[in-house]
């Protein structure tokens, strides 16, 4: 999944709830994406009320924290002597390259939270059907800059979401456009751990007196867990 979110302009994770998408984001892939100087990661976990000015804001506040470690020069030279007024980030995304050498790549993690509050937007009962992103850019002036950066190559990005809201992403797949390399990768899928993992997993922590006495009620438990989670189609 790094080397997806290096070499391709948009990325897509998919999973179940409770799956580890957002603890495979924090414990894997922003710790490698740390250590190449080459991008910049800006970090999205919510996003705001407002339709337009809720992403826009929150983009806003990840790039502030993102930018915190430059230099004053640099920090002057991308006009960033405080935090920006959220209409000013194109202009600031389009210098960050050329400046720092570096590409922001936004992760955009929890976007189905994103399309549960504007639901109605995202599926119109009128239609029925899930919005284009052609409509998207029309109604929503942040997604048009959005897709601007993208189609410039000022940014990459990763959008996170659930299995059950993964035909929302027609919405934000803005990379459609025909170049020389891939801009846009297929859905990396992560399932769910099944019970021939989880149960060497249960095993090893009881063997490495986590647990004082299994025979008391651990052993047994940890039957129930794997017959209830495999019942209710988890494992």
């Amino acid at each position: 999944l790094s080397q997806h979110c290096i070499e391709a302009q948009q990325i897509y994770l998919v999973g179940e709830s409770g799956a580890g998408k957002t603890a495979l984001l924090e414990a894997g892939v922003l710790p490698e994406l740390q250590k190449n100087q080459t991008v910049l990661l800006i970090y999205l976990d919510s996003w705001g009320e407002d339709w337009v000015k809720g992403p826009q804001e929150v983009l806003r506040d990840a790039l502030w924290k993102s930018l915190k470690s430059l230099s004053p020069e640099q920090k002057e030279v991308l006009g960033l002597t405080e935090c920006p007024a959220a209409d000013k980030l194109m202009d600031i995304f389009r210098r960050i390259k050329p400046v720092l050498g570096r590409t922001p790549f936004i992760i955009c993690d929890q976007f189905d939270d994103y399309q549960a509050r504007h639901y109605d937007k995202f599926l119109p009962r009128r239609t029925k059907t899930w919005l284009s992103a052609k409509k998207l850019i029309a109604q929503n002036p942040f997604w048009a800059d959005f897709k601007t950066l993208l189609e410039d190559q000022a940014i990459r990005c990763l959008f996170v979401t659930r299995n059950d809201t993964a035909i929302g992403l027609d919405a934000v797949r803005f990379t459609t456009t025909s170049v020389s390399y891939q801009l846009e990768c297929p859905p990396y899928q992560l399932d769910l751990l099944r019970a021939e993992v989880v149960i060497p997993l249960l095993d090893k922590l009881a063997a490495e007196s986590a647990i004082s006495n299994p025979q008391r009620g651990w052993e047994r438990l940890q039957r129930r867990l794997a017959k209830d989670l495999a019942q209710e189609g988890l494992i």
